[in-house]
C-alpha cells in the first residue's frame, strides 16, 4: 500500500510541472576530494566507532593483522560495509568492498603519513574549537553498491586515543560545473552524500540528512554559503526536484554517467502551507529546495511536494517588548515529513501548549537526563530559551524520594 501511495504522489507531483521550454544540458566534471569538511560534504560520512567483529558475521577475516585490529561497520551505496582497520606498525585497512562479508580475500589499503592536526570546524563550516585528532586518510576505493553499481569513497580515520580510533566515510569526488539560465552563470556542484555512485537521488524526507547534496553559488561572489545559517542565503541543500533561479523555475535532471546536468525552465503548480500561528517561523527542506518562512508572512504559497521542517521557532514578546524564542532543531514532529498538494492547504499547529519530555537513560550508577519542550505538533524544542540572541541559563531540577526528600539538586547542562 505504501508503494502504490508513493506512485501515486510522484504521478501528482509530475503532473504539477509543465514545460515552458525545451531542457538544455550543461556538462559536468568530476573533482576530487580530500577533505570532507568542505560545506558540500559536512553532512555526508556520518562516524563509525568500532564494534566486537563477533556482531557482523564475518566469513573470513585477514591474515597476520594481530590483537590490535578495529573492526566497523559503514552504510554504503544503500547498504552496510565491514571495515577493518589497523593502526600499527603501519596503518592498513580492508574493506569490503564486494559486500561478502569476507575480508580475507580483500587487498589491504596503505595510507600516507597522518594529516597534520588542525582546528575542528563547526557547524557552518568555519574553524573553531580544539584541534582535530590525528586523521589518517585511505583511498579512493571502489566499492559495489547493493544495486549492482560502484561507489568511490574515502575513508578516514580518527584516533582519539588507544583503541577509540573512528571511521569517517566520505565520497571521493563531486561533480562540478556551470549552468546559465537567464542569461546568467550559476556554479553548481553535486555530492553523493550516500556514496550510492548514483549523485542523481532527490530530497526524501525519510532519509533525514543523508540525502544527496547541492551546492550553487546564487549571488555569484565566488563562495558557497555553508548549510547551518537560517535564511534563504543558504546555497547548500539536499538535491531538489525543481528549483527557483531569478524568479524562474527549472527543472534539474542528473545523468551521473555523462556526467551532465539537463535543465529545464517549467511552471510549477502551488499548494499553502498554514502554521496556524502569525509568531511560527521555519526553516524547510524540500524537494523545491530550502525555504525560509518568516514571522507575520503566513500563510505561506509554496510549490506542490515533500517537505521537511530542519527548523522551527516560535516566538513570543515579553514584558517591555522582549522577544522570547524556543528552536526545534532535530526534525520531530508532524512536520518531520509532509506534503504540500497542488491548491490545497497543510495546516499544522506548533508551539503552545506546550509539555515537557523528559527522558531517563540508566547504566550501572550513571543516569543521562534529557529534558525537550514539546509543541502542539509533535515537535521538540531545546529547553534553553532565548531572549533575544541570549540563550538563557539551562534549567534546573531535582529528584526526591517517595517522602518528598531532595536526594540531587542540580542543573541542565547544554551541549
Amino acid at each position: 500500500m505504501a508503494s502504490l501511495r508513493r506512485a501515486a504522489l510522484a504521478g501528482v507531483l509530475l503532473a504539477a510541472v509543465c514545460a515552458l521550454a525545451a531542457a538544455e544540458q550543461f556538462p559536468l566534471e568530476r573533482v576530487d576530494v580530500t577533505d570532507p569538511d568542505v560545506p558540500l560534504l559536512m553532512m555526508s560520512g556520518g562516524y563509525s566507532g568500532p564494534m566486537p567483529d563477533r556482531l557482523l558475521g564475518l566469513k573470513g577475516r585477514p591474515e597476520g593483522l594481530g590483537d590490535e585490529v578495529a573492526y566497523y561497520m559503514a552504510h554504503i551505496g544503500g547498504g552496510t560495509v565491514v571495515l577493518a582497520y589497523r593502526p600499527k606498525p603501519e596503518p592498513l585497512l580492508y574493506v569490503d568492498t564486494d559486500g561478502d562479508l569476507d575480508l580475507s580475500d580483500e587487498e589491504p589499503h596503505k595510507a600516507p603519513a597522518p594529516k597534520p592536526q588542525r582546528r575542528s570546524r563547526g557547524l557552518f563550516g568555519f574553524l573553531s574549537g580544539p584541534p582535530e585528532p590525528p586523521a589518517v586518510a585511505f583511498g579512493p576505493i571502489a566499492i559495489r553498491t547493493k544495486d549492482g553499481g560502484q561507489s568511490d569513497v574515502r575513508v578516514t580515520m580518527l584516533s582519539f586515543g588507544p583503541g577509540e580510533a573512528f571511521a569517517r566515510v566520505f565520497p571521493a569526488y563531486i561533480l562540478s560545473g556551470r549552468i546559465t539560465v537567464g542569461g546568467r552563470p550559476y556554479d553548481v556542484s553535486f555530492a553523493d552524500t550516500d556514496c550510492s555512485g548514483r549523485f542523481a537521488e532527490p530530497f526524501e524526507p525519510g532519509k533525514g540528512y543523508r540525502c544527496d547534496m547541492m551546492s550553487i553559488d546564487r549571488d555569484r561572489d565566488g563562495h558557497v554559503m555553508p548549510f547551518g545559517l537560517t535564511g534563504d542565503r543558504s546555497e547548500v541543500f539536499p538535491v531538489p526536484r525543481i528549483i527557483s533561479l531569478g524568479n524562474r523555475w527549472y527543472r534539474l535532471t542528473i545523468d551521473p554517467v555523462t556526467p551532465a546536468l539537463n535543465v529545464e525552465e517549467i511552471e510549477p503548480e502551488f499548494g499553502t502551507l498554514d502554521l496556524g500561528d502569525a509568531m511560527a517561523e521555519a526553516d524547510l527542506w524540500s524537494d523545491s529546495g530550502i525555504h525560509t518562512l518568516e514571522a507575520g508572512q503566513g500563510p505561506w504559497r509554496l510549490p506542490a511536494g515533500s517537505y521537511s521542517a530542519i527548523r522551527l521557532r516560535h516566538v513570543a514578546r515579553g514584558e517591555a517588548g522582549k522577544e522570547w524564542m524556543l528552536i526545534s532543531s532535530n526534525r520531530s514532529g508532524d512536520m518531520a515529513a509532509f506534503t504540500i498538494e497542488p491548491n490545497a492547504t497543510a495546516r499544522f499547529r506548533i508551539g503552545p501548549p506546550l509539555t515537557d519530555k523528559v527522558t531517563v537513560m540508566a547504566a550501572g550508577d550513571t543516569a543521562h537526563i534529557q529534558l525537550k519542550i514539546v509543541g502542539q505538533a509533535g515537535e521538540e524544542y531545546s529547553a534553553g530559551a532565548y531572549c533575544g540572541s541570549e540563550q538563557q541559563p539551562s534549567p534546573r531540577f531535582r529528584i526526591v524520594d517517595e517522602a518528598g526528600e531532595v536526594l540531587l539538586s542540580d542543573k541542565f547542562e547544554y551541549g
